[in-house]
């Protein structure tokens, strides 16, 4: 998706700047003083994604039930988020603003390890794990049970630059901005099943999902001084984005047989955020202060495993498709105004 940021961020921002400036009349000779801005934020975070599921094949049962393992769809971990921002002298006339730019990016992660027992399904069937390749399955049983255990590793990494005009209305710090953005969405996930009964039951599988969204976001964002020291903040971003993805997974068994397999999953897609922020000016400069956001992605991609017939050589190998993806985190922020 090929997007012209430069011959589109100024129309848009004079746009959104616009929808407020006719009420200004009674405050046109409040002027946003022009700033150097930063801030620093440290946050908890959760995400809800779609859930890592397997064993989906049931021997000598066909219809293939439904899935058996399912773990990861939701995980924790932290995050920092970076901020810097200048609102420049130079003014916008039309809208009574001024020119600014600003740039932020995050880095957060998460590592999660669930574990399962698994047997037969509830009408005493044997459940199938599926290899890549098709040719075969890999059995557990209320005879021979297999514990799984699975690791979650995920990151997930922004980046925006953006471009806009600041402007008053009504005793509100008003900032419109469109500009570039960046995500990256990394997630790895290690399988390992182990038989308590049959030491000769091994069974591992690796795979990866290395996504990448780039867009054009639109934002806006609200400041308020609601006592002598204390700011109210709040934003909401909206983006259209494209989503590149590369699934890349290998597997094996002790008593032999494993494969590797190669996907990718290029589709068109949307994000929207939103951040609320509350601060105490320790000086006119400083403050330091409690934050909430939540960011969504409406597609993100889902690995799908074997659901064909379940006999031998008759499994589908794992193929991609989209699901959504929350992500909430709360946090304390530093600014500093220069």
């Amino acid at each position: 998706m090929k997007m012209k940021t430069t011959t589109l961020a100024l129309p848009v921002c004079l746009l959104l700047s616009s929808i407020v400036s006719l009420a200004q009349a009674d405050n046109s000779n409040e002027k946003v003083l022009p700033e150097a801005y930063f801030k620093a934020e440290l946050s908890a975070i959760q995400f809800d994604l779609p859930a890592y599921k397997d064993g989906f094949g049931v021997v000598d049962l066909a219809p293939v039930s439904g899935a058996y393992f399912s773990k990861g769809e939701k995980q924790d971990g932290e995050a920092i988020t970076l901020t810097g921002g200048a609102i420049t002298d130079y003014a916008i006339n039309a809208v009574d603003g001024l020119l600014f730019f600003e740039g932020s990016s995050f880095y957060s992660q998460s590592d999660e390890s669930y574990s399962e027992l698994l047997g037969s399904d509830g009408a005493g069937n044997r459940i199938r794990f599926a290899l890549f390749d098709g040719s075969d399955g890999y059995n557990s049983s209320s005879a021979n049970p297999l514990h799984y255990q699975l690791k979650s590793d995920l990151e997930y990494f922004g980046a925006n630059l953006a471009v806009g005009i600041a402007n008053q209305a009504f005793g509100w710090n008003m900032r419109y901005q469109v500009g570039p953005q960046f995500l990256w969405l990394n997630q790895d996930y290690k399988l390992y099943g182990s038989s308590p009964t049959d030491a000769s039951s091994r069974y591992n599988r690796h795979e990866t999902l290395d996504t990448n969204y780039f867009g054009l976001r639109m934002g806006i964002t609200a400041e308020h001084a609601i006592s002598e020291k204390m700011n109210f903040e709040g934003g909401l971003g909206l983006a259209a984005l494209r989503m590149n993805t590369d699934y890349n997974a290998s597997d094996a068994r002790l008593a032999g047989g494993g494969s590797s397999l190669s996907r990718s999953l290029n589709e068109d897609t949307y994000g929207a955020d939103l951040k609320l922020a509350l601060r105490y000016a320790f000086t006119p400069s400083v403050e330091l202060g409690l934050n909430f956001g939540l960011s969504y992605l409406d597609k993100t991609p889902e690995i799908i495993h074997a659901t064909g017939a379940t006999g031998n050589g008759s499994f589908v190998p794992a193929r991609l498709d989209t699901d959504q993806v929350l992500v909430k985190q709360t946090g304390i922020e530093f600014k500093t105004v220069f």
